[in-house]
């Protein structure tokens, strides 16, 4: 796997026909205005082996993605390490999801990234059809993007040397 000329990937994953799932993708497009000449972006509504291929490609990668655990209320973030995803295992609509992906990572000896972080946000149902995020999600995207925008500032830091 060759790295990319960007060693800074943000990875929205999502679909954006399944309501909610869609805050990583929106949120993603907002950080375009940001500072993109700093960082790749790739909208992934996929899994399985492409994913780990992205993952594996790039020094630092923030993932922006919906979790949905039925732990905390819709809208809240969670920032996630590498650690949090060992202990889990994920039903997702991208059927092969970031823990099996980071698994299969492990067992095949592939390179990781030096510096990974997961922004998820907590969401009412990613499964249902249709478009638009519910309410809570909607009004904790500004937020969900403000954080994103902090960790690519700090990463940019450590990038450039």
């Amino acid at each position: 796997m060759q790295k990319h000329h960007s060693k800074i990937l943000v990875l929205a994953l999502g679909n954006e026909i399944l309501h909610d799932d869609a805050v990583g993708i929106l949120a993603a497009r907002q950080l375009r205005n940001f500072s993109e000449q700093y960082f790749a972006m790739q909208e992934f509504c996929g899994g399985g082996f492409d994913l780990v291929e992205i993952l594996n490609a790039y020094d630092f990668v923030l993932i922006l993605d919906s979790i949905f655990t039925g732990k905390h209320p819709a809208g809240t973030i969670l920032e996630l390490s590498k650690n949090d995803f060992q202990e889990m295992f994920s039903l997702s609509p991208h059927h092969l999801g970031i823990p099996e992906a980071m698994q299969m990572i492990d067992v095949l000896q592939l390179p990781f990234p030096k510096h990974f972080c997961a922004l998820a946000m907590e969401v009412e149902n990613p499964y249902d059809i249709g478009e638009g995020l519910s309410d809570a999600v909607k009004n904790a995207l500004p937020q969900f993007v403000k954080r994103a925008e902090q960790l690519l500032r700090r990463w940019k830091k450590h990038s450039v040397k």
